[in-house]
């Protein structure tokens, strides 16, 4: 396939975020997300609030309300570790508009649960008003086990749920999921369906000032578009390098194959990330 060369922001990010904990052993706290720097040139308004919210944690754990990350991250996006361009995840839970309550470790058990007040397609009467989702995870000494599930009330008649292992072997920390998904968006131009399986591995190596990433990312589709026969399988790949200038600035490397036809989306990208 054709290929181009960018120089451009990749996600820059305004954060203004603060804590206080009070005499009666309450800790409150805040945080908002502004994105959108690299395109303030562009026609679109681009500059946005990407994640904020309120919390409040003490002895009972953690609540936060707002636009905030999904809690089955942990379980759905164990292959989330690029820095550009990422591979294919499955659509997971809701980030917007959300409820989350985060447990406090209880003996290596920790759960976290959320719900979605009010969705997109709630907005446009074509939706539940409320969508739920949890992980619990477990660590077992040597290794972790997770478990997620995400109700997707507001985007779709099916849920998404999988399950999660992570250990460390002679330095290597190692992650493996899987996660079924059916209503899987397949192209988003035409609104096309299928159900997905999404099978992944995840390895981080830290060397001195440095870190070594790799991912390994199986995705099959099948009943695309209601018929039985019609399916795909793609298999994906990342490796990437970081290394830190100083305590807060790093460069990176990476380098990833999306499997898709005319070699779309593969990328080989090179750059520096700075935060003060």
């Amino acid at each position: 396939g054709n290929s181009s060369t960018n120089f451009t922001d990749d996600a820059s990010s305004l954060v203004f975020a603060g804590e206080q904990t009070h005499d009666n052993g309450l800790t409150t706290s805040f945080y908002l997300d502004f994105d959108g720097f690299g395109d303030l040139g562009d026609d679109d308004d681009t500059f946005v609030t990407d994640e904020y919210h309120i919390g409040f944690a003490g002895d009972f754990g953690q609540i936060k309300i707002g636009n905030e990350g999904d809690v089955t991250g942990p379980v759905f996006d164990v292959v989330d570790v690029a820095e550009g361009t990422g591979l294919t995840l499955p659509s997971g839970g809701a980030s917007t508009e959300v409820v989350q309550y985060i447990a406090n470790d209880m003996n290596g058990i920790n759960f976290a649960v959320q719900t979605q007040i009010n969705g997109d397609q709630q907005k446009n009467e074509d939706g539940s008003s409320t969508s739920f989702g949890g992980i619990i995870t477990a660590d077992l000494g040597g290794f972790t086990l997770g478990a997620g599930y995400d109700e997707r009330a507001n985007v779709s008649e099916e849920p998404t749920y999988g399950l999660m292992v992570a250990t460390t072997l002679s330095g290597v920390d190692i992650s493996v999921n899987y996660v079924v998904e059916d209503d899987y968006v397949v192209d988003e131009d035409t609104d096309l369906l299928g159900d997905a399986e999404f099978f992944g591995i995840a390895a981080s190596y830290g060397f001195g000032a440095g870190k070594l990433d790799g991912a390994l990312n199986k995705v099959s589709l099948n009943d695309i578009g209601g018929a039985d026969s019609a399916s795909e399988d793609f298999t994906q790949y990342l490796v990437g390098v970081t290394y830190n200038v100083t305590s807060n600035a790093y460069v990176y490397g990476e380098v990833s194959s999306q499997d898709l036809e005319n070699d779309e989306n593969d990328s080989m990208s090179v750059g520096v990330s700075y935060s003060w």
